[in-house]
């Protein structure tokens, strides 16, 4: 038996690998479907099918039932809520400012529509540590400043202009 001339030939009629290119498309296509299937566009934008975009140009989720998660996670939305100075204040790393349009750890836990709770940080874990982070901060009376340094001695400097400090620095 003969060596093939061309590696992709097998001599013996099996089917040869797929070639990179054919596993990138197939996962591309894939990734789109199921994508479409839960509301996420991979051109850069999420959002949840049937929901009209919000005023970011992202589309925004129904308001998160505070019933429906563990007492421990209603507890940080209820913490955000009483200190919005403070969550305003502290830049969000879990990528939400590029993918919902979120300027800051506060639009995690509070929609910027003023309507409710934000879904996001209920599932999010990036989000609740970086709570679970300024929480204690807020109890030892520490400024929003100084809670906002702590996040980002932690985490790092901002990537986005989006996760700069708001405008009612306090």
């Amino acid at each position: 038996m003969s060596t093939p001339e061309h590696p992709s030939e097998d001599p013996r009629g099996a089917r040869s690998r797929p070639r990179p290119v054919v596993l990138v498309v197939t996962v591309a296509v894939v990734a789109s479907v199921m994508g479409a299937a839960i509301g996420i566009d991979f051109a850069g934008r999420s959002g949840h099918m049937g929901v009209a975009p919000s005023a970011t140009g992202h589309a925004m989720a129904p308001p998160l039932d505070l019933s429906t998660v563990s007492p421990e996670v209603a507890s940080h939305y209820r913490f955000a809520a009483a200190h919005p100075g403070v969550y305003a204040q502290v830049p969000c790393y879990c990528g939400c400012d590029d993918s919902l349009g979120h300027r800051n750890l506060l639009d995690c836990f509070v929609r910027s529509d003023g309507k409710g709770w934000d879904a996001h940080a209920s599932g999010c874990g990036v989000c609740m540590g970086e709570s679970e982070m300024v929480r204690p901060l807020v109890a030892k009376g520490r400024s929003p400043t100084q809670i906002r340094d702590a996040v980002i001695a932690e985490y790092g400097p901002p990537t986005s202009a989006t996760t700069q400090p708001s405008a009612q620095e306090t």
